[in-house]
């Protein structure tokens, strides 16, 4: 070997010993640094992927999904074209994985590798929280025929899975002894009626919050329950004397709300507000109240009134009768209260009219009038004579009209003819 090939080996010879004691750890392989932490994070906020690497060397670190097996960044550089994923490499140790606006989607293992033989890998876990929302905000009102069956909906997403309950607004539980059934998101409501008009109120829980200032999510949906109008009347007799002030009223259940008026049975025309006429509707939902107030009844205003509702499904009709109330008159003796006054032509008495009270077939209907009293100057002979014959009648009534036979009509007849004959014969 010539001088000069012995001059270059050993030179080579020098440079190696000297980068062997340069770096005197060059021939150990990289390892991770410290435990693997997986990551929680919530929808649309940034989550960081941690991985320190030391003895690094000429090897190489890369990122990857594992569900999918896609590569994500390779030493330096970036391999997917997702923009939200960025790499975080300040120096040779650190090799953090950044995720933007972090989706749903983005949940799963993640893998930081290192290109030896055998690899070395490290898995980190990703867990994307979504704060419970609904799919689809669906119908804020909900419209059904009475009789038919509905389904409310309340779809809801996220995780952890959330659970949804149904209640009537107001706190009021919804029981299946009602037609009501929950099943999951869905709330089944048979045989619709009017009772179950209202609002419902879906509201979501999920274990995402967590504390006493926790807001549950709610969805209101108002059940609309159509069906034809109805009427009830409480009184279909009513009784009223002459300048009495008297109400007629007329209660209706319809849906949609109906068009409400009153008629005189004998005529077609609505009966307008005015002095004589006063009408009053209150509605409540579907619950409407028709009042008509009829001041100073005069004799034109008996007979028959209509309460009519209508609405797109069907009308109805109700007939209120009104009749003269007949008033009893009783005649009582001032002497015995002592009010009684003396006067030229004799005793001043006093004549009471009081409330009448009528027995109807069905029920009863009392007439409340103010008693209103008026003096007469007769002798007092004649107000004995029509007090006798008043108090008789009164006694035959006393055991009502079903026991008032022939025979005691007859009796009274007799008598009270005998009374006014021996009147008429007494000689003056």
């Amino acid at each position: 070997m010539s001088r000069y090939c012995r001059a270059v080996l050993l030179c080579l010879y020098v440079v190696i010993r000297c980068l062997t004691k340069a770096h005197p750890r060059a021939d150990l392989e990289p390892d991770f640094v410290g435990d693997p932490v997986n990551v929680t994070v919530t929808e649309g906020s940034t989550a960081l992927l941690t991985c320190q690497v030391e003895d690094l060397g000429f090897y190489r670190v890369a990122w990857i999904r594992v569900e999918s097996q896609t590569i994500l960044s390779i030493h330096t550089h970036v391999i997917t074209r997702n923009y939200r994923i960025t790499l975080d490499h300040k120096n040779r140790q650190t090799w953090n994985l950044a995720i933007a606006s972090v989706e749903e989607s983005d949940r799963g293992q993640y893998m930081c590798q290192i290109n030896t033989v055998p690899m070395k890998k490290r898995l980190i876990y990703l867990e994307v929280l979504v704060p419970p929302k609904f799919v689809d905000r669906g119908e804020n009102e909900v419209m059904v025929r009475e009789g038919t069956n509905i389904t409310l909906s309340c779809k809801v997403r996220g995780h952890p899975t959330p659970t949804v309950t149904w209640e009537r607004e107001g706190g009021q539980a919804i029981s299946e002894s009602k037609g009501h059934r929950q099943l999951g998101e869905d709330l089944t409501i048979t045989k619709v009626s009017r009772l179950h008009m209202g609002v419902y109120v879906c509201t979501v829980h999920s274990s995402f919050y967590q504390g006493p200032a926790y807001q549950p999510v709610t969805r209101n949906v108002m059940l609309h329950v159509l069906f034809p109008p109805m009427i009830w009347i409480p009184h279909q007799l009513i009784f009223a004397a002459l300048g009495d002030t008297v109400a007629l009223d007329c209660y209706t259940e319809a849906f949609p709300m109906s068009i409400n008026y009153w008629t005189k049975a004998e005529s077609c025309s609505i009966l307008q507000p005015d002095e004589k006429f006063k009408v009053s509707i209150s509605d409540n939902i579907y619950q409407v109240s028709m009042k008509l107030v009829i001041a100073g009844v005069s004799s034109g205003d008996f007979g028959s009134y209509k309460c009519i509702a209508k609405n797109s499904l069907g009308s109805t009709e109700g007939v209120i009768r009104l009749y003269e109330a007949k008033v009893s008159v009783q005649n009582k003796k001032i002497q015995d209260e002592g009010e009684m006054v003396k006067g030229n032509s004799g005793t001043t008495y006093r004549e009471t009219y009081e409330e009448v009270r009528v027995k109807g077939k069905y029920a009863s209907y009392e007439l409340t009038r103010n008693t209103n009293t008026k003096e007469s100057r007769l002798p007092q002979s004649a107000h004995l004579e029509r007090q006798r014959i008043s108090n008789f009648i009164t006694s035959l009534e006393s055991g009502g009209p079903r026991e008032l036979g022939p025979i005691r009509l007859f009796i009274a007849a007799i008598w009270i003819c005998h009374l006014l004959a021996s009147k008429v014969m007494t000689p003056k």
